[in-house]
């Protein structure tokens, strides 16, 4: 013991029950510490005994901000969860692949219609070309853009 009063990591470690990785932790949270790699085990201890008062008065207030901050996330993304279960039962939204199909219907029935048309065989083609832009965009994939392509009016 070079330091009067003050002791190795290991001891400080041993006495807490705890192991010297904690320490080193703990030290970054506030623990005092006498020189490199010495602690005051007195102060040590004090310390320690309130940082454990602290946190059974308050369990939350962890020290790792990391762990309270994945609590946090974990709450909020089941709270988002729990609202797409409960639109999903009141009947607001609609499976992907309901929705893909009923598109998908929607331009055959378009396609069916501009070729029954009375349109010029050249404007036909035009317009089944954007269409055919449309139909095999990935909707699932990125959201519609105002900048898509859309028919031109007859």
């Amino acid at each position: 013991m070079s330091d009067a009063g003050t002791f190795p990591i290991a001891i400080i470690a041993k006495v807490l029950d705890l192991d010297d990785r904690r320490i080193q932790q703990l030290t970054k949270e506030g623990m005092p510490k006498a020189s490199r790699g010495r602690y005051n085990l007195v102060a040590c201890a004090n310390w320690y005994i309130r940082y454990l008062r602290a946190r059974s008065v308050n369990p939350d207030s962890n020290a790792s901000g990391d762990v309270k901050a994945s609590r946090k996330r974990l709450l909020d993304a089941n709270a988002v969860i729990a609202e797409i279960d409960a639109d999903e039962r009141r009947g607001i939204l609609v499976p992907v692949e309901d929705v893909l199909s009923f598109i998908g219907a929607c331009f055959v029935l378009i396609k069916t219609q501009i070729e029954a048309s009375a349109l010029a065989p050249a404007e036909q083609r035009k317009i089944l070309v954007q269409l055919a832009t449309l139909e095999h965009h990935d909707f699932r994939s990125s959201q519609a853009s105002p900048s898509a392509p859309t028919p031109a009016p007859a």
